[in-house]
């Protein structure tokens, strides 16, 4: 168990004006007018603020997480960023309602470098506790130095723990965790939540509360040849109910051509103030995983993706009935 638990300050120091000023650019990267300047100005303030001494350099490679000089470029996907801010948002504005006095406790789990996350809890209500977990050394000393920094320390607690074991010091009243690459191949963000979501508090918010993985083919011999295979992982997490489905997907009937085998990963939150099961807004992404050649006409296809492993595996029926041009993350057969 986690020996660290969050302090609550009898009188807690109220944000330096940097930190305000943080707060007001994360207000404002999703306006249409003043996004883009925003994000400029967020990116530069982060970057200059976090700045450690780096002794750990980037050759430390942690197994499920992203270097930390990775994980600072996602920040610069904003659609995914601005749709995490706003589900935040919304999710602490109705747990603040909901409990009328005490600290509100909330994880950030897998925060990254820039702890983006934490610090738009900590700066949208002042009752919250926010735990900051992270299993890359490189981040977690550049998330300290940027909290002590902005002077949030006394809201932000940074951890260097594996999220996918660790246990949690206290209930969480949220929990929130960007931690999906696509298709869910490099960072271990379904393992996450499988381990942290049956430790939140009654009630709890828990985003993204849904993650999916659909998969696809498209010829490009028969460019308006289009096949939707379906969800070749499903996830959601909501506390004790927690479920997955898991299974390989087949296409049957294959004509010879060149295909792409395409994953296309959805993350889900919670709908509006309610923090139900319904699913409000998504992020989605797209990337191609392979270019197969068909050899012969009828083939089947079996596609199979373990969660946290870092390969889709693609298998043919008969085999050696397909053959693999270019791939990215996937493997056949199957060993």
């Amino acid at each position: 168990m986690l020996d660290h638990t969050p302090d609550i300050a009898a009188e807690q120091n109220p944000p330096s004006q940097e930190a305000l000023r943080v707060g007001e650019l994360l207000k404002q990267v999703a306006d249409p007018k003043r996004g883009g300047l925003a994000q400029e100005n967020l990116v530069r303030t982060l970057r200059e603020h976090s700045r450690a001494s780096d002794r750990l350099g980037e050759s430390v490679a942690v197994p499920g997480t992203l270097y930390s000089k990775t994980a600072e470029n996602c920040l610069q996907d904003w659609n995914r960023t601005v749709t995490f801010l706003s589900a935040i948002s919304s999710a602490v504005q109705t747990l603040a309602q909901r409990k009328s006095e005490g600290p509100l406790y909330a994880v950030d789990a897998g925060c990254g470098p820039f702890a983006l996350l934490s610090l738009a809890l900590a700066l949208e209500n002042d009752r919250i506790q926010v735990l900051a977990i992270e299993g890359n050394p490189a981040s977690v000393e550049r998330a300290t130095t940027l909290v002590n920094n902005l002077g949030l320390s006394d809201r932000i607690h940074i951890i260097l723990e594996d999220c996918t074991t660790c246990e949690l010091p206290c209930a969480p009243d949220l929990l929130v965790t960007e931690t999906f690459d696509n298709g869910l191949l490099k960072e271990q963000g379904v393992q996450i939540l499988d381990n942290l979501a049956p430790q939140v508090g009654p009630r709890a918010a828990i985003l993204p509360c849904e993650v999916s993985v659909e998969c696809s083919l498209s010829s490009m011999s028969l460019p308006e040849a289009h096949m939707a295979l379906g969800d070749i992982y499903r996830g959601c997490w909501n506390g004790d109910e927690s479920k997955a489905v898991n299974e390989p997907l087949i296409a049957a009937g294959l004509l010879r051509g060149l295909y792409h085998l395409q994953l296309e990963s959805s993350y889900h939150f919670p709908c509006g103030g309610a923090l139900t099961s319904k699913i409000g807004s998504a992020i989605s992404l797209k990337e191609t995983m392979a270019v197969f050649r068909v050899l012969e006409d009828g083939a089947s296809i079996t596609v199979s993706h373990p969660p946290g492993e870092p390969y889709v595996y693609l298998e043919s029926s008969p085999r050696g009935a397909v053959e693999v041009v270019h791939f990215i993350h996937c493997k056949t057969p199957r060993v």
